[in-house]
């Protein structure tokens, strides 16, 4: 028997690599249904699957080649290469062996970067059904949680957690990741006392302590109660990085951490005190995903204090250094109140008729992409794709995220649009 060549392999799972809708699925009905491991199993009878010749040597061996591809970064064809571990008879009697349990993971981390996030959750829950002593639980379970997270599906996600039963118990890091998840679909539901009550249990060994406090603020801002909001950011922003409280939570912590400053400026913003706003603002680094966002604030915190000096100067770097931001046409409308409340009555109209011009042609794009409905899905396609690639990368297309120049209309329309975490959730089902 020959083993199936790679390349038709790969041709034949991709047309299967569907994006899965994120609903409960029934665990049975899957087993039986699994349309990938139906395949495989077609693939066996029709003596294309080479099932005699698999053992731990070339399992470690493929599983080896799947991890290059993950970490070169062609995540398709590393969900690929991992589903003709776990889902073909070759391996089937290594089901136990931690290399098998290991590519069960990474086709669920293979997944997710890929986008298809459905099908990721459903990876995981074959490593979450081993039981929490398994080796590839906690990261299996970090994994769901970061998709939750990333989609804002909480509570949907949640459910398919807690509907995996176990006899053991879950461990701590994983209980306050579910609370967490239960704290977010309070705040969701608008019940914001029930959210607090979830967050409030979170220890501050657990990643999602950062996270939980700064959403505690979050729902204090709420309510109005801005002083106790004010110091549930400042427990965030005004931890040290070197502090050993950083070391319990990953790499979000430092987004959270930029989004308590940037919390702590729109605070102060909100009650007039525009100095301490600009100094909120400005405590955002450099390599911030949030520095368009504190730039942009932080000219209008200056215009509200009539610095209108300072306030022209801001908006000036604002939009030479972000050009395509989703914030450039507000920007755009500050400058010319900037001049306007300076008394520069001619350079205000001069300026807004230029705007006017450039954006008249966008407006006419939007018309036009709005009552073309393949346009609307190209454009909607394009949108998914582009978030993906920043959120991974950075960069969309090999290009910094604020290239200098939209290259077309279309492109300027996509530049202003920012997705509803919702929106691509749907896109995925």
């Amino acid at each position: 028997m020959k083993r199936l060549k790679r390349p038709l392999l790969a041709l034949a799972l991709v047309g299967l690599l569907s994006p899965v809708a994120l609903a409960q699925p029934d665990a049975k009905s899957a087993e039986v249904s699994d349309p990938i491991a139906r395949y495989f199993t077609e693939l066996e009878a029709m003596k294309l699957v080479d099932v005699e010749n698999g053992n731990v040597t070339t399992l470690r061996k493929d599983l080896g080649s799947a991890e290059g591809l993950l970490k070169d970064g062609a995540f398709t064809t590393a969900a690929v290469a991992l589903y003709t571990i776990v889902k073909s008879p070759r391996y089937t009697a290594f089901s136990d062996f931690v290399e098998f349990q290991n590519a069960e993971y990474d086709l669920a981390v293979a997944l997710s970067r890929a986008g298809s996030y459905g099908a990721a959750l459903e990876a995981i829950e074959a490593v979450l059904r081993r039981g929490p002593a398994a080796p590839y639980w906690g990261p299996a379970h970090r994994r769901a949680v970061d998709i939750a997270l990333e989609i804002r599906d909480h509570k949907g996600v949640l459910a398919r957690l807690e509907a995996i039963k176990t006899d053991a118990p879950i461990p701590v890091s994983a209980s306050g990741e579910r609370a967490y998840l239960r704290g977010r679909a309070a705040y969701d539901a608008g019940k914001f006392a029930d959210a607090e009550g979830e967050l409030v249990t979170i220890s501050k060994k657990s990643r999602m302590y950062s996270s939980a406090i700064y959403l505690r603020g979050v729902i204090r801002a709420r309510r109005g109660e801005y002083q106790a909001s004010a110091e549930a950011m400042c427990e965030v922003a005004g931890t040290p990085d070197n502090d050993k409280l950083t070391f319990v939570v990953d790499d979000r912590y430092f987004t959270i951490k930029d989004l308590a400053r940037l919390g702590l400026g729109r605070l102060a913003h909100e009650q007039s005190e525009y100095d301490d706003a600009y100094y909120h603002y400005f405590q955002i680094p450099d390599d911030s995903t949030y520095l368009p966002d504190a730039l942009f604030e932080a000219s209008w915190a200056m215009y509200q204090k009539r610095e209108l000096a300072t306030s022209r100067d801001l908006v000036k770097e604002f939009l030479k250094e972000f050009p395509t931001s989703p914030l450039w046409p507000e920007a755009s409308l500050l400058a010319g109140y900037v001049e306007l409340a300076d008394c520069k009555f001619t350079d205000s109209q001069t300026w807004y008729d230029k705007l006017v011009v450039r954006l008249q042609p966008i407006v006419d794009e939007m018309d036009k992409i709005r009552k073309d409905p393949e346009l609307r899905r190209r454009m909607f396609a394009k949108a998914v794709t582009r978030f993906k690639d920043v959120k991974q990368t950075g960069e969309i297309v090999g290009k910094p995220a604020a290239p200098d120049a939209a290259p077309t209309r279309a492109d300027e329309v996509l530049a202003l649009l920012r997705l509803d975490p919702k929106f691509i959730r749907l896109s995925d089902a």
